[in-house]
């Protein structure tokens, strides 16, 4: 059987759409609602099923529950027409189980159509969704487009006047709250993007193609609450719970070597580098060459860029900065022996295994600091206003995550940088960096060292 778009449709009434959203929108995905029409012209009734077999990926609907209620309605003259259900993440488009099923529920009533409207939910989850309406027809094609899409605003919570009260004599919070962080990446970096926020960033612009998964939880700054969302969606109710006027522009997407610098700044906001050192570009993403791409971008733009890594086990992390100007060497020049390793053929096959949070929390807590030196250079007087200065020849920061890291890694320096009287683990370590002779970035001689 195929599906297609009804033209002349049933019209969903105000009131419905209200119901929809009290009985859905605050919930978690995969919520189910039936819909029925009392006057053949508008879809004015709705029952929620809240004996329905839902996860947070799938739904199965009580069919002796539906049955029971679908009988109720025809003694009352109101007819079936079909089914609203939410979706986790930004999953806007029916899945083929939802075409599957409406073939069925029509062979069964003997329908000629069926209205299966999906929810999507606002990333605040403060009762804010949007309603993509799909109605579909037997033996017709489906195009794969809702026929209307309704945004249903949610009641946003009040910013408490004192919200920023215990910091802002240490910060500038109105320089901060104009600053925009680009977040490529938003697993293992997310709570430093969450940080951020508790910091007075005021704007968020979050790329990311990945959905959450329960095996993230342990590693990043993710809860079993989050599964099966975009991580994007997944990031940004977590920067809204913590500042709700802060601006969060999400993309689910990934930055690619194909990406150019066009097509990205088309997709950003307006006027969004108009003051590039009002923005910072993270690359958290543990594909090389995507990482690559990102700071390609931030070079061309002329934007201050940080990448963090986790080490292999989580024994160590790498921080590497650049701010256009000030540092003395770009990240190309400071992880050149990665990129000839990966001109060679090199393949990456280091993932989160292994890595327990605290490492990770500790690089988070390290990623906020430095991305705080950037966006506040030579901004007003405050503790972060002149650090840059003291580190502008070592942008590559290394982090002990384990008694003799640098062992594990070839990195004997690590290990014996620090007096062994005083240190332990947990240290960082500033490294000094120069720039490879002839690099279009750098412009300068010598070697890295």
């Amino acid at each position: 059987m195929k599906f297609t778009k009804k033209e002349q449709s049933l019209v969903p009434t105000k009131e419905l759409l209200n119901e929809i959203q009290k009985s859905i929108a605050c919930k978690q995905p995969e919520q189910l609602v039936m819909l029925g029409s009392s006057d053949g012209k508008h879809i004015d009734t709705v029952f929620f099923v809240d004996k329905s077999k839902s996860t947070q990926t799938s739904c199965e609907p009580d069919i002796e529950v539906c049955n029971k209620k679908i009988r109720e309605w025809y003694e009352k003259d109101i007819a079936f027409c079909g089914f609203a259900h939410s979706h986790p993440g930004a999953y806007s488009q029916l899945s083929d189980a939802d075409i599957e099923y409406a073939d069925r529920i029509m062979e069964a009533f003997d329908m000629e159509s069926i209205e299966l409207p999906i929810i999507i939910l606002d990333p605040r989850y403060d009762g804010g969704c949007a309603i993509f309406w799909y109605t579909l027809e037997r033996n017709k094609e489906f195009t794969g487009e809702p026929r209307e899409v309704n945004i249903l605003p949610g009641s946003q919570p009040q910013v408490p006047s004192n919200l920023f009260s215990k910091i802002q004599n240490k910060v500038p919070i109105n320089e901060l709250q104009e600053s925009t962080i680009i977040q490529v990446g938003c697993g293992g970096s997310a709570g430093a993007t969450e940080a951020m926020a508790r910091c007075g960033v005021g704007n968020f612009i979050l790329i990311d193609p990945d959905i959450c998964e329960a095996r993230n939880v342990l590693t990043q700054r993710s809860y079993i609450a989050d599964s099966g969302q975009a991580k994007v969606k997944a990031l940004a109710n977590k920067i809204l719970n913590v500042n709700p006027k802060a601006k969060v522009d999400i993309h689910w997407m990934a930055i690619t070597k194909d990406t150019t610098i066009e097509e990205f700044v088309e997709m950003l906001p307006e006027d969004t580098f108009k003051d590039p050192s009002k923005v910072l570009i993270v690359a958290s993403t543990d594909d090389f060459s995507a990482q690559d791409a990102i700071l390609n971008l931030a070079l061309k733009l002329g934007v201050p860029f940080m990448a963090p890594q986790m080490y292999a086990d989580g024994l160590a992390s790498e921080i590497t900065f650049y701010y256009p100007g000030v540092t003395k060497t770009c990240p190309k020049c400071i992880l050149h022996n990665r990129y000839e390793e990966y001109a060679k053929g090199y393949k990456n096959t280091v993932t989160s295994e292994g890595t327990i949070y605290p490492s990770v929390l500790q690089t988070n807590a390290l990623e906020a600091q430095i991305a705080l030196m950037l966006l506040l250079y030579h901004k007003g007087n405050n503790r972060y206003t002149n650090m840059l200065d003291e580190v502008a020849d070592r942008n590559l920061v290394l982090l002990s995550l384990a008694p003799n890291a640098g062992k594990k890694y070839g990195l004997d320096f690590m290990d014996t940088a620090m007096h062994k009287e005083f240190s332990f683990f947990g240290e960082t370590l500033w490294v000094p960096v120069k720039p490879l002779d002839n690099c279009p970035f750098c412009n300068r001689s010598n070697l890295v060292v």
